[in-house]
């Protein structure tokens, strides 16, 4: 009887729910909200140009520092060495760019062979580049994460998901993956370096590559907005490294963007979050950069969902070129987004136990 009764409750709110959108939300709220968010989104791009007007930057030239952040191989998300194979390949592929300087960030890698190996290659190549040390005495002294995980009895309510159980070890893992994943923490770092070195600062991820055709398209856009202070660059996935080595390769680039930032723009990224809990897209919501991210669910969906910080840089942001991610090393993952998430949080767990093991 109680749970006709709880079922009845629950149809009569959906409905109310249903004619609330119909009648109300969607014809005379929605418009009022889109006018507010235009008007606030063009005022803001007016105060950029004004702000512009007085910068000392207007009368500088339009110099980059190029950032790849190379991280641990966390397979089997990651091919084993797929990281030193990539760096190779973007060594002795990837052009030179004309007032752009290309510095490299070994992000506390573990393997003392491996880390030897991607600095060989950068000397081998006269390649400038920052290390972040990983210190094994500082990270044995970080202990599992208590807090922020679902409440008892949650993962038996669900079971044989995979994903789940792995996501809430995760978690569990926050303030490991922090220290040794470090995703937002290196970003910064050569975000911080970068502003010393030139007036645009590109904080990227290891496995980016550009081809001349895209750093002209990103080099015209840069050139004719300076007064835009970030500058969304659009990645795509590209199968094959040697697919960029046609002549007029363009790909279809419709993921999760890298950000230029001028060197005086205010944002950073958050480093409290963790390698997979989507620690980029916070910043895309923070400065309101529209995407497919905007409906992706929540990492961990146990937690009530956050509100989104407000950038006082807000829509201050302009599209330009494309950038390709190099290959993984792992076909099915790259293709199946599902596949991909599943791989990444079984990649954490696994390295990081892998790890807790070896240094026991």
């Amino acid at each position: 009887m109680i749970e006709a009764v709880i079922i009845k409750i629950l149809k009569l709110k959906t409905k109310a729910r249903s004619h609330f959108d119909a009648v109300i939300y969607v014809p005379l709220f929605l418009p009022v909200m889109r006018r507010v968010i235009a008007f606030d989104a063009r005022r803001q791009m007016n105060k950029a140009r004004a702000s512009y007007s007085r910068s000392a930057l207007k009368s500088s030239p339009d110099t980059f520092a190029l950032y790849r952040i190379l991280g641990n191989d966390l397979p089997p998300r990651h091919k084993q060495g797929q990281t030193r194979e990539n760096l190779k390949f973007m060594l002795e592929q990837e052009p030179e760019f004309p007032g752009c300087a290309k510095i490299w960030v070994l992000n506390r890698i573990v393997d003392r062979d491996e880390k030897e190996k991607l600095i060989g290659l950068l000397k081998s190549n006269k390649r400038e580049y920052i290390e972040i040390p990983f210190d094994a005495d500082e990270y044995l002294k970080i202990g599992p994460s208590e807090q922020g995980l679902p409440p008892p009895g949650y993962l038996e309510r669900r079971p044989g998901d995979e994903w789940l159980r792995l996501t809430v070890e995760s978690r569990r893992l926050k303030n490991k993956k922090l220290y040794v994943m470090n995703n937002n923490g290196a970003r910064n770092l050569a975000l911080r370096h970068g502003r010393a070195r030139a007036k645009w600062v590109m904080p990227w991820d290891g496995n980016c590559f550009l081809t001349m055709d895209a750093w002209k398209e990103i080099q015209r856009s840069v050139a004719g907005s300076p007064w835009i202070r970030y500058f969304m660059v659009p990645m795509a996935r590209t199968g094959s490294n040697e697919n960029l080595l046609g002549p007029g390769f363009r790909p279809r680039a419709d993921e999760e963007p890298q950000i230029i930032f001028r060197s005086d723009a205010l944002e950073e990224f958050d480093e409290d979050l963790p390698y997979g809990s989507m620690p980029k897209v916070e910043l895309l919501r923070r400065l309101r950069v529209p995407g497919k991210w905007d409906a992706w669910p929540r990492v961990h969906p146990w937690e009530k969902k956050q509100g989104r910080g407000r950038s006082p840089e807000r829509f201050q942001f302009s599209w330009c070129g494309w950038v390709a991610r190099l290959d993984s090393g792992n076909e099915q993952a790259e293709r199946d987004p599902a596949s991909r998430g599943l791989e990444r949080v079984r990649g954490i767990v696994e390295f990081i136990n892998s790890l807790d093991s070896s240094l026991r």
